[in-house]
Protein backbone atom coordinates (compact mmCIF):
# COMPACT_ATOMS: atom_id res chain seq x y z
CA UNK A 1 0.00 0.00 0.00
CA UNK A 2 2.50 2.71 0.51
CA UNK A 3 4.68 1.64 -2.36
CA UNK A 4 1.65 2.18 -4.26
CA UNK A 5 1.13 6.15 -2.73
CA UNK A 6 4.64 6.38 -3.12
CA UNK A 7 4.20 5.42 -7.12
CA UNK A 8 1.03 7.65 -7.57
CA UNK A 9 2.85 10.21 -5.29
CA UNK A 10 5.79 9.97 -7.58
CA UNK A 11 3.96 10.48 -11.05
CA UNK A 12 2.19 13.15 -9.95
CA UNK A 13 5.42 15.29 -8.56
CA UNK A 14 6.72 14.31 -12.35
CA UNK A 15 3.89 15.81 -14.42
CA UNK A 16 4.81 18.72 -12.16
CA UNK A 17 8.46 18.68 -12.66
CA UNK A 18 7.93 18.34 -16.39
CA UNK A 19 5.19 21.59 -17.06
CA UNK A 20 7.52 23.93 -14.72
CA UNK A 21 10.76 22.53 -16.94
CA UNK A 22 8.79 23.55 -19.63
CA UNK A 23 7.89 26.81 -18.44
CA UNK A 24 11.39 27.71 -17.18
CA UNK A 25 13.01 26.55 -20.34
CA UNK A 26 10.53 29.28 -22.45
CA UNK A 27 11.31 31.75 -19.96
CA UNK A 28 15.46 31.92 -19.88
CA UNK A 29 15.17 30.90 -23.76
CA UNK A 30 13.27 34.39 -23.73
CA UNK A 31 15.88 36.33 -21.37
CA UNK A 32 18.82 34.75 -23.66
CA UNK A 33 17.04 35.61 -27.16
CA UNK A 34 16.49 39.32 -25.86
CA UNK A 35 19.83 39.57 -24.45
CA UNK A 36 21.33 38.18 -27.69
CA UNK A 37 18.80 40.73 -30.04
CA UNK A 38 20.05 43.72 -28.15
CA UNK A 39 24.08 42.66 -28.89
CA UNK A 40 24.50 42.08 -25.02
CA UNK A 41 26.96 38.43 -23.48
CA UNK A 42 24.45 36.19 -22.07
CA UNK A 43 24.65 36.33 -18.28
CA UNK A 44 25.40 32.76 -16.25
CA UNK A 45 21.98 33.87 -14.47
CA UNK A 46 20.19 32.84 -17.97
CA UNK A 47 22.34 30.27 -19.33
CA UNK A 48 22.46 28.16 -16.10
CA UNK A 49 18.62 27.67 -15.60
CA UNK A 50 18.30 26.98 -19.22
CA UNK A 51 20.71 24.25 -19.63
CA UNK A 52 19.36 22.44 -16.50
CA UNK A 53 15.69 23.45 -17.40
CA UNK A 54 16.31 21.43 -20.61
CA UNK A 55 17.57 18.60 -19.26
CA UNK A 56 15.06 18.04 -17.06
CA UNK A 57 12.69 17.78 -19.27
CA UNK A 58 14.40 14.97 -21.22
CA UNK A 59 15.30 13.76 -17.45
CA UNK A 60 11.57 14.49 -16.46
CA UNK A 61 10.02 12.32 -19.01
CA UNK A 62 12.38 9.29 -18.76
CA UNK A 63 11.97 9.21 -15.09
CA UNK A 64 8.16 8.55 -16.02
CA UNK A 65 8.46 5.41 -17.77
CA UNK A 66 11.15 4.03 -15.01
CA UNK A 67 7.74 3.67 -12.73
CA UNK A 68 5.80 2.24 -15.87
CA UNK A 69 8.34 -0.78 -16.09
CA UNK A 70 9.04 -0.90 -12.32
CA UNK A 71 12.20 -2.02 -12.71
CA UNK A 72 14.59 -1.67 -9.71
CA UNK A 73 17.76 -0.85 -11.49
CA UNK A 74 16.16 2.38 -13.63
CA UNK A 75 14.48 3.43 -10.86
CA UNK A 76 17.74 4.34 -8.91
CA UNK A 77 18.56 5.64 -11.67
CA UNK A 78 15.64 7.98 -11.72
CA UNK A 79 16.97 8.69 -8.35
CA UNK A 80 20.27 10.16 -9.69
CA UNK A 81 19.20 11.43 -12.34
CA UNK A 82 16.90 13.75 -9.63
CA UNK A 83 20.03 14.24 -7.94
CA UNK A 84 21.66 15.75 -10.73
CA UNK A 85 18.61 18.33 -11.83
CA UNK A 86 18.53 19.23 -7.68
CA UNK A 87 22.08 19.67 -7.13
CA UNK A 88 21.85 21.68 -10.81
CA UNK A 89 18.93 23.84 -9.84
CA UNK A 90 20.78 24.78 -6.58
CA UNK A 91 23.75 26.00 -8.68
CA UNK A 92 21.50 28.24 -10.75
CA UNK A 93 20.01 29.82 -7.82
CA UNK A 94 23.30 30.31 -6.66
CA UNK A 95 24.06 32.21 -10.03
CA UNK A 96 20.47 33.78 -9.47
CA UNK A 97 20.64 34.35 -6.35
CA UNK A 98 20.81 38.56 -6.57
CA UNK A 99 17.29 38.60 -8.28
CA UNK A 100 14.87 37.20 -5.79
CA UNK A 101 13.63 40.50 -5.10
CA UNK A 102 9.58 41.62 -4.79
CA UNK A 103 11.18 45.10 -6.77
CA UNK A 104 11.91 44.90 -10.16
CA UNK A 105 14.59 48.08 -9.63
CA UNK A 106 16.69 45.29 -7.11
CA UNK A 107 16.99 42.79 -9.72
CA UNK A 108 20.31 43.18 -12.04
CA UNK A 109 18.88 41.03 -14.76
CA UNK A 110 16.02 43.23 -15.17
CA UNK A 111 18.13 45.97 -15.19
CA UNK A 112 20.59 44.35 -17.87
CA UNK A 113 18.43 43.38 -20.10
CA UNK A 114 16.14 46.67 -20.29
CA UNK A 115 18.79 49.03 -19.95
CA UNK A 116 20.78 47.24 -22.32
CA UNK A 117 17.88 47.24 -24.73
CA UNK A 118 17.23 50.51 -24.62
CA UNK A 119 20.66 51.90 -25.02
CA UNK A 120 20.96 49.80 -28.36
CA UNK A 121 17.87 51.36 -29.39
CA UNK A 122 15.33 48.09 -28.84
CA UNK A 123 12.27 47.82 -27.29
CA UNK A 124 13.17 47.05 -23.39
CA UNK A 125 9.90 44.67 -22.93
CA UNK A 126 9.97 46.54 -19.24
CA UNK A 127 6.85 45.07 -17.73
CA UNK A 128 7.33 41.59 -19.30
CA UNK A 129 10.59 41.67 -18.62
CA UNK A 130 9.91 42.49 -14.91
CA UNK A 131 7.55 39.68 -14.12
CA UNK A 132 9.44 36.69 -16.08
CA UNK A 133 12.75 37.17 -13.68
CA UNK A 134 10.36 36.97 -10.58
CA UNK A 135 9.07 34.11 -12.51
CA UNK A 136 11.85 32.60 -12.97
CA UNK A 137 12.92 32.63 -9.43
CA UNK A 138 10.03 31.09 -8.62
CA UNK A 139 10.38 27.80 -11.21
CA UNK A 140 13.96 27.24 -9.89
CA UNK A 141 12.80 27.30 -6.28
CA UNK A 142 9.88 25.21 -6.72
CA UNK A 143 12.22 22.77 -8.86
CA UNK A 144 14.43 22.26 -5.95
CA UNK A 145 11.90 21.26 -3.87
CA UNK A 146 10.40 19.20 -6.20
CA UNK A 147 13.44 17.26 -7.37
CA UNK A 148 14.52 16.82 -3.76
CA UNK A 149 11.16 15.08 -3.15
CA UNK A 150 11.22 12.53 -5.81
CA UNK A 151 14.87 11.49 -5.10
CA UNK A 152 13.17 10.26 -1.56
CA UNK A 153 10.42 8.89 -3.28
CA UNK A 154 12.56 7.10 -6.02
CA UNK A 155 14.63 5.24 -3.85
CA UNK A 156 11.82 4.61 -1.56
CA UNK A 157 9.66 3.17 -4.47
CA UNK A 158 13.15 0.82 -5.61
CA UNK A 159 13.56 -0.34 -1.87
CA UNK A 160 9.71 -1.32 -1.85
CA UNK A 161 10.19 -3.46 -5.29
CA UNK A 162 13.65 -4.83 -4.20
CA UNK A 163 11.10 -6.02 -0.60
CA UNK A 164 8.85 -7.24 -2.84
CA UNK A 165 11.02 -9.58 -5.08
CA UNK A 166 12.81 -10.84 -2.35
CA UNK A 167 9.46 -11.73 -0.38
CA UNK A 168 10.43 -9.29 2.37
CA UNK A 169 7.83 -6.65 2.17
CA UNK A 170 5.44 -4.68 4.54
CA UNK A 171 2.13 -6.10 3.37
CA UNK A 172 -0.52 -8.47 4.69
CA UNK A 173 0.85 -11.63 2.91
CA UNK A 174 3.11 -14.10 4.85
CA UNK A 175 6.76 -14.87 3.50
CA UNK A 176 9.32 -17.72 3.67
CA UNK A 177 11.94 -17.36 5.23
CA UNK A 178 14.17 -21.10 4.94
CA UNK A 179 11.93 -23.21 7.63
CA UNK A 180 10.25 -20.31 9.26
CA UNK A 181 6.71 -18.38 8.14
CA UNK A 182 7.07 -15.02 8.46
CA UNK A 183 3.62 -13.38 8.60
CA UNK A 184 1.95 -9.70 9.75
CA UNK A 185 2.40 -11.06 13.32
CA UNK A 186 5.83 -12.60 13.69
CA UNK A 187 7.48 -16.14 12.89
CA UNK A 188 5.93 -19.37 13.04
CA UNK A 189 7.73 -23.03 12.35
CA UNK A 190 6.05 -24.03 8.81
CA UNK A 191 4.33 -26.82 8.91
CA UNK A 192 5.44 -29.80 6.97
CA UNK A 193 3.88 -30.39 3.60
CA UNK A 194 0.68 -32.40 3.19
CA UNK A 195 -0.63 -34.36 0.31
CA UNK A 196 -3.85 -35.78 -0.66
CA UNK A 197 -3.81 -39.63 -1.67
CA UNK A 198 -6.30 -41.77 -1.76
CA UNK A 199 -6.59 -45.45 -1.25
CA UNK A 200 -6.60 -47.86 -4.12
Amino acid sequence: MAGSIAKLSTWFIRFLQLCFAIIATGVFAWFVHETRDAGLPTLREEVVPLVFSVLAMVFTFFSIFTLLFLSRTMIYAAAFLDLVIFAGYLASAGVYKDNFHVHWWENPLYGYIVYGRELQGESPHGDLTSALVKLGAALIIMQIILFFFTMLLSFWVAKETHDVAHGTGTGNEATYVGNEKRGLFGRRRAGPATTNTSAV
